[in-house]
């Protein structure tokens, strides 16, 4: 069965098992970098939001040998799920006034985003795009996100400009700031999966000494420290770097020039340059942990970049 016709299967598959009350729609949607995927909605009558399921992982199971009904109820229980028991007022957001105080910014690939930045209010950033997104808060939807596009900035009479300026006020404000040491992130992952297992105390004083110990050898051998920079959400972190005064407050933290790895748009690696670092060495770690350990959709860029704190400058190496 080609992929095309395991779409028309499901969708028919998932209109019959509702009792062909409900519309079912499939389309296509872009994500980040150019990623495009199958979606597939079903709209009760009534509604006016629906969640959007995602098919394009299935046809993998189902070549792997998983039957369509299967793949139909699985569809099917995610839906239900996740439905929202009730109508969202999405008339809020056609006024400015109502979404301004909520508008932030978050930062992209610029050219594997070309088609999307079409249709999207946006700035450069050395290879990177800022663009916005409006943060909903809604006992419904919990904390829900919508991208701002041209048609929106139309319909408020704003400028991109404008944009810019709300989310370089709103972000820091919303989202916050978070810098932590790689040893203290790695450390709260492990003690996080520790907790899970409900493994007992000593084995979480183990995990702490074997980091410190881990940690201080690589200081002795002469490796330059690595901090992680994100927001308090973790989600579009990479946008701290756009923060007023952020890169200055950073190298004084830390008291050097240094190096920025964009490991994802979610987040950034800092690492001084107190001793001589090898940027291609850097730039190719980049690309590899891109390629083999990040998803397609959340790699921001295979660049690195260098501030300067005596020319107060920020320049993709």
């Amino acid at each position: 069965m080609t992929y095309k016709q395991f779409l028309e299967k499901i969708k028919q598959g998932v209109c019959d098992f509702m009792g062909g009350e409900v519309e079912v729609i499939m389309s296509t949607i872009m994500k980040n970098n150019g990623i495009f995927m199958d979606g597939l909605s079903i709209i009760e009558d009534g509604k006016n939001i629906s969640p959007t399921i995602y098919i394009n992982g299935y046809y993998e199971e189902y070549k792997q040998g998983k039957s369509i009904s299967s793949i139909i109820y699985d569809i099917v229980a995610i839906y239900e799920d996740g439905k929202l028991k009730e109508n969202i007022n999405v008339e809020f957001f056609v006024d400015y006034e109502k979404v301004k105080t909520r508008i932030v910014f978050k930062l992209i690939n610029y050219k594997k985003n070309k088609k999307l930045l079409e249709q999207v209010p946006h700035r450069k950033f050395l290879d990177l795009a800022v663009v916005y997104y409006c943060i909903v808060l809604n006992d419904v939807l919990g904390n829900a996100t919508i991208l701002v596009y041209n048609a929106h900035k139309t319909l408020w009479n704003i400028t991109e400009e404008d944009l810019y300026k709300k989310a370089k006020e709103n972000t820091p404000n919303i989202l916050g700031v978070e810098f932590k040491s790689m040893e203290e992130i790695i450390e709260e992952v492990l003690t996080d999966e520790l907790h899970k297992k409900k493994q007992d105390e000593n084995a979480e004083e183990e995990l702490k000494a074997w980091l410190t110990e881990t940690f201080s050898k690589k200081e002795e051998k002469g490796s330059a420290p690595m901090y992680v920079l994100t927001n308090k959400t973790r989600i579009f972190g990479a946008s701290c770097l756009l923060y007023e005064n952020i890169l200055e407050v950073l190298g004084k933290k830390i008291n050097h020039d240094y190096y920025i790895l964009p490991s994802s748009i979610h987040e950034v690696i800092i690492v001084p340059s107190w001793k001589e670092e090898d940027p291609e060495m850097l730039k190719n770690m980049v690309k590899d942990v891109n390629t083999n350990q990040v998803e397609v959709e959340e790699v921001l860029s295979d660049e690195i970049y260098y501030y300067s704190r005596e020319k107060g400058e920020l320049e993709k190496l």
